[in-house]
């Protein structure tokens, strides 16, 4: 379901002169109005052209949308029939195409400086009802050091999501699990999280997100730990670039002392295009 409503309302005005024949007042000009109305009736914009016919403008979709920054959400692709790259930090490597409205399927890597990364993901969702939608997510891939003897480890997990909401503002619910086998030894972790996006603006989104790390038989500080992520995402009127800036905040005892050298949390840079 789309998230705004556009009402375009043409009134034509006869500009007529006295003494002007009726062939005259045929040949007068007139004026379209458009008006654009959001989904809560509240008018957003209104435009005047003269002569031509009104055109339904549609408002900039997220490109990312399956995402908030790092976790996924359920919602469906706005951008399908499309490959999409995304970089995080210069570091991880994403790239996805979108097969239709419900299916995302991908690979992500990494550059070849030191290490090695090559792992592939799945994305389904399915509407629920209006502005509910359930999703699933999975992933799975091996990574290493170069110079290490070691072998590399193999990593695995996804989960499911239930976002309510849509492409413009939204909440997602999720219990992503993960796990990784190294040297003949092997761990997991619980990801349960929540995340919420508001479009801020027509190019604009603000996103948050929050995540506790629960791992079964840990060390006591770690299966307290926890991750909020916040941020802005910029993006162009066509979707096809996009970029993130957002911070990252750990959650756990002592972390006074990271934030006292970097009070908005570490920098998470993200970008990308779709083609």
């Amino acid at each position: 379901m789309k998230t705004k409503k556009i009402i375009t309302m043409c009134l034509a005005i006869l500009i007529s002169y006295s003494g002007q024949s009726l062939a005259d007042e045929a040949k007068a000009k007139k004026k379209v109005i458009q008006i654009e109305v959001d989904e809560d009736s509240e008018v957003v914009e209104v435009k005047k052209e003269k002569g031509v016919q009104p055109i339904v403008e549609r408002e900039s979709e997220d490109p990312a949308s399956s995402r908030v920054i790092y976790g996924p959400t359920a919602l469906p692709n706005t951008h399908v029939k499309k490959f999409r790259l995304t970089s995080f930090n210069l570091g991880l490597w994403n790239i996805d195409y979108a097969a239709n409205e419900n299916i995302n399927i991908g690979v992500e890597t990494a550059p070849p400086f030191g290490v090695f990364l090559l792992g592939v993901k799945a994305r389904y969702n399915v509407a629920l009802a209006d502005n509910v939608h359930f999703g699933l997510q999975g992933n799975g891939g091996v990574m290493g050091v170069f110079a290490a003897d070691e072998d590399g480890v193999s990593y695995y997990g996804g989960g499911p999501m239930l976002t309510i909401g849509n492409h413009r503002k939204s909440i997602t619910f999720s219990s992503l699990t993960y796990g990784a086998m190294w040297n003949n030894h092997s761990g997991y972790v619980v990801l349960p999280g929540v995340a919420g996006s508001i479009q801020v603006s027509n190019r604009v989104k603000f996103n948050l997100e929050g995540y506790s790390f629960i791992t079964p038989g840990s060390h006591k500080k770690i299966r307290e730990g926890g991750a909020i992520l916040y941020g802005l995402r910029i993006f162009s009127e066509t979707g096809s670039v996009f970029g993130d800036i957002n911070f990252l905040v750990p959650v756990y005892k002592g972390m006074g002392d990271l934030l006292s050298y970097m009070p908005l949390g570490i920098p998470v840079l993200a970008f990308g295009f779709a083609w």
